[in-house]
């Protein structure tokens, strides 16, 4: 596997889409480019097209050869570990969680994740009231199929 692959490597390890992996592969074309210290061998759109059909192939294998260690050395990418103050993560979201509980105990003000896409249109038309669901869509980047199931 190549160096140039690495980075999507690490997309599909992250839970990322392998339409956003694409996506974004062909944006960070010219950054990828610009990273090339051999001049024998530039990244190119066909290293791209090499690399996502790399990660069509055996996926649960290529997640556990490239760990975040792995990828660091391999590439000009720092990647920082996750801060679990030395935790497994279920025992850092267990803990999280209860904080999280504790705080609305005593009456703090907790955020609940991002808002519902129902919020988000409501909202919209609020601040917009001769708004249109094609502007609705396009300021928000909600699914046309999700502004048109909660358009009133």
């Amino acid at each position: 596997m190549g160096d140039e692959y690495i980075e999507f490597v690490y997309g599909l390890k992250c839970g990322i889409s392998e339409q956003k992996i694409r996506r974004d592969a062909y944006a960070f074309l010219d950054h990828l480019e610009s990273l090339t210290e051999d001049e024998d061998n530039h990244f190119s759109r066909a290293d791209v097209k090499d690399a996502l059909r790399a990660l069509k192939g055996d996926r649960k294998r290529l997640s556990t050869i490239a760990s975040r260690e792995w990828i660091e050395d391999n590439t000009k990418v720092t990647i920082p570990a996750n801060k679990r103050n030395y935790r497994k993560q279920e025992a850092h979201l267990y803990l999280a969680r209860r904080k999280k509980e504790d705080m609305k105990v005593i009456g703090e003000v907790v955020k609940e994740g991002r808002p519902t896409a129902e919020r988000t249109v409501r909202e919209w038309q609020e601040s917009h009231p001769a708004g249109k669901k094609a502007d609705c869509i396009r300021e928000t980047g909600l699914a046309k199929h999700t502004v048109y199931k909660w358009w009133k």
